[in-house]
């Protein structure tokens, strides 16, 4: 998952396990550092389970590129999604992320888009500075 502030350049780079995930879906995942893939877990949304990330919909890319940028480079990825998902975060929460909310993407792996995956999550989390932030509901 990748997410840059509206006024920073600073990211914070990793990868989700690869599945897919439905809007509202909240999830948690392990944040040792030094690892590249983390195992998900998709939990409440509600006032009980802490959660590091929401997804808020969805970005296409269908006719858009012939080939995605690589997972790694943050930039590319925020030039093709971030502003369809800074909407999407904002059409979820109801407002502009604010403060220490950002909008953020899970990118497209190679083999999913050699499969056909098209379709990038446009995901909601809280930071301080480059480190989640576990939320309790939304």
């Amino acid at each position: 998952m990748s997410a840059a502030g509206p006024s920073t350049t600073s990211t914070t780079i990793f990868h989700l396990e690869r599945r897919s995930y439905a809007r509202g879906d909240c999830g948690t995942f392990d944040q040792q550092p030094g690892q590249d893939t983390r195992e998900t877990h998709v939990v409440n949304c509600d006032r009980s389970q802490s959660h590091l990330w929401e997804v808020a919909g969805y970005a296409d890319l269908t006719g858009k590129v012939a080939q995605p940028p690589a997972v790694n480079d943050d930039p590319a990825w925020g030039l093709l999604v971030g502003d369809a998902c800074h909407v999407a975060a904002a059409g979820y929460l109801g407002h502009e992320p604010r403060n220490d909310q950002r909008a953020g993407w899970e990118p497209i792996e190679p083999g999913s888009w050699a499969a056909g995956r098209r379709t990038v999550e446009c995901t909601v989390a809280r930071y301080r500075g480059n480190q989640d932030v576990p939320a309790v509901g939304r």
